[in-house]
C-alpha cells in the first residue's frame, strides 16, 4: 500500500525551525520569503499551505524560538536574587558572538507584519515582567529604598541594554560590547545605590 500526502516531517513547527536557522544567520530581512522556500526544499503549494504569507512564517519561528530557547533563560531568571549575580551568569555564559534571535528581531520589528509584531510585543511583556521580577528580588534582597527607584524606567534600561548587546553581538562589534557591558554593570550599581 503506497503512502499519500506528505511527509510527518513537513509541518509547520519542523519548517519554522529550519526558517529560524536562516533569519538567524542571514538577517529576516536579508533573506526572502522565496529563498526561505528554497533552502526548505519544499513546494511553493505545500508551503504555502502551511504557511499563507511570509508575516505567518516570522510570527511562527518567534514562538518556535521562545518556546525552545527564551523558556530556558526565563527559568535561569528565576532563579536569581541578585541583578548583579544574573548579569555576571549571562555575560560569562553567552558567547561573545552569539545573540538572541528575539532581540535582534525587535530592533527591526517595524519591519514586519501584524502578527508578528503582535508576536513580539507579547515576548516584549514577557521578558520585561521577568526582568522586573528580578529586580523586586534584588530590592528585597539587599533591602533598598524602592522609593529611590523608578522600577519601570530600570527594567525598560536594562531592556533596551540587553537589546543594544545583541545588536553589537549580532554586527560582530566586540568591543563596543565588552564596553557596554561594563557600562551597563557601572549605570545599575549607581541607579541602585542612590
Amino acid at each position: 500500500m503506497a503512502i499519500l500526502g506528505r511527509p510527518v516531517s513537513l509541518n509547520r513547527d519542523s519548517i519554522a525551525q529550519a526558517s529560524i536557522n536562516y533569519y538567524w544567520s542571514y538577517g529576516m530581512f536579508n533573506i526572502s520569503y522565496n529563498e526561505i522556500i528554497k533552502h526548505t526544499k519544499i513546494a511553493k503549494g505545500s508551503f504555502y499551505k502551511l504557511f499563507k504569507d511570509e508575516d505567518d512564517l516570522q510570527a511562527e519561528t518567534l514562538k518556535i524560538y521562545f518556546d525552545k530557547t527564551s523558556k530556558k533563560h526565563f527559568k535561569d531568571l528565576d532563579v536569581f536574587k541578585d541583578i548583579f549575580e544574573m548579569l555576571k551568569f549571562y555575560l560569562a555564559n553567552y558567547n561573545i558572538n552569539q545573540y538572541c534571535y528575539f532581540y535582534v528581531s525587535y530592533a527591526e520589528s517595524y519591519k514586519l507584519g501584524n502578527k508578528s509584531k503582535l508576536t513580539i510585543k507579547n515576548l516584549e511583556k514577557k521578558y520585561k515582567k521577568k526582568i522586573h521580577n528580578l529586580l523586586i528580588r534584588h530590592i528585597d534582597l539587599h533591602e533598598l529604598n524602592i522609593k529611590n527607584i523608578n522600577v519601570k524606567e530600570l527594567v525598560s534600561f536594562l531592556f533596551d541594554s540587553f537589546l543594544l548587546i545583541n545588536l553589537f553581538k549580532r554586527n560582530k562589534l566586540r568591543q563596543q560590547t565588552i564596553n557596554y557591558e561594563k557600562f551597563l554593570f557601572k549605570s545599575i550599581k549607581k541607579i541602585l545605590s542612590q
